[in-house]
């Protein structure tokens, strides 16, 4: 792990080592990566699953670019000033809101409902960060400052 120096005027921020196990492709800054469960080292990410893998395998935000097999840096705590995010299709992100890891995806997501009841999103999934902004462009990906917990 690395703790970046604390000062009063920066912001507090943890990292790992990872290792890329998307085999496909790098892994870019401000991608949401889940732990790799079919290479179960601890060591290894790759791109969030489908919703029952993704419920509590949030391993943090890819904080650099990270080749096929590499090893890079993934930030587990703290600011973040880039994270990829997609606006769901009912409802936009705002400032303050808890971000969730979307499905198949390299990006999180403000809360929805999928299934129309209030307690789907809280049992299924649990947030990973905090939006710092907005983001209203339904339907599209983009970036935005966000507070990462995946510790």
């Amino acid at each position: 792990m690395l703790f970046k120096r604390i000062s009063r005027s920066d912001p507090e921020r943890v990292f790992i080592v990872c290792s890329n196990g998307y085999t496909t492709a790098s892994l870019t800054n401000g991608q949401p990566v889940m732990w790799d469960l079919s290479d179960a080292d601890g060591v290894s990410v790759t791109k969030p699953g489908t919703a029952f893998k993704r419920m509590a395998n949030f391993a943090g935000v890819a904080s650099e670019t990270i080749a096929a097999g590499e090893y890079g840096l993934v930030q587990v705590y703290g600011y973040h000033s880039a994270v990829i995010v997609d606006s769901s299709t009912t409802a936009d992100i705002w400032t303050g809101c808890p971000l969730f890891m979307s499905a198949n995806a390299f990006n999180l997501e403000g809360p929805y409902l999928a299934s129309g009841t209030t307690d789907e999103l809280y049992v299924e999934h649990r947030p990973v960060a905090v939006a710092l902004e907005a983001y209203g462009s339904v339907g599209t990906t983009g970036t935005i400052k966000a507070v990462i917990y995946a510790m």
